[in-house]
């Protein structure tokens, strides 16, 4: 549960702005800070234990360590950034973070493909996406055609001020079921 609440919180935090979540970017670092450690250590552990060209013949720890550089050099400039006072930029500094921990999270979903059960789950799903695909763009194709013949035959029939001045007992969101628009008229074939 805390793997994907931590992805739609860097998600977040990659594609919107910087001073929405200003207030979470010390517990933030703090938290990738611990989780960079935590692998950090792991990776020690594998060049101690296995040796440093054993390491280096694996893409994932190739890929840990292109990571391990860009998280610990991120939270250098954090700590610079915090030091200078200049907090408009430790923002840039939360958004590299992020996308270490969504690469690290890819990156762990691979050791999911040992399980019998979720290869046979993945299998599943590569098979169901390409016709499923299909069908739910052949839906949006005839969904689009008749959007466009509604638009243009019933385009500006449904206002707020038709429906009050007929009485008012529609619903106030009655005109989003229209086909003045585009999207009011794919939510009204939904």
């Amino acid at each position: 549960m805390y793997g994907i609440q931590s992805i739609q919180f860097a998600f977040a935090v990659v594609f919107v702005s910087d001073n929405i979540f200003s207030n979470f970017d010390k517990e933030w670092t703090t938290c990738t800070s611990i989780i960079t450690f935590i692998f950090c250590a792991d990776m020690i552990f594998h060049i101690v234990c296995f040796g440093w060209k054993e390491t280096v013949t694996h893409w994932e720890y190739i890929i840990e360590l292109i990571l391990q550089l860009a998280a610990w050099t991120a939270i250098g400039f954090y700590c610079v950034y915090e030091y200078r006072g200049e907090q408009h930029r430790q923002g840039e500094v939360v958004k590299v973070q992020c996308i270490v921990l969504v690469a690290r999270h890819l990156r762990l979903m691979s050791y999911t493909g040992e399980l019998k059960d979720f290869q046979m789950i993945v299998a599943t799903f590569t098979k169901f996406s390409v016709p499923f695909a299909s069908m739910m763009f052949t839906l949006y194709t005839v969904m689009f055609f008749y959007a466009v013949i509604g638009i243009y035959s019933y385009n500006g029939l449904i206002t707020r001020t038709r429906v009050y001045n007929e009485g008012g007992g529609a619903d106030y969101m009655y005109i989003m079921m229209s086909f003045n628009d585009f999207y009011a008229a794919m939510l009204t074939l939904f």
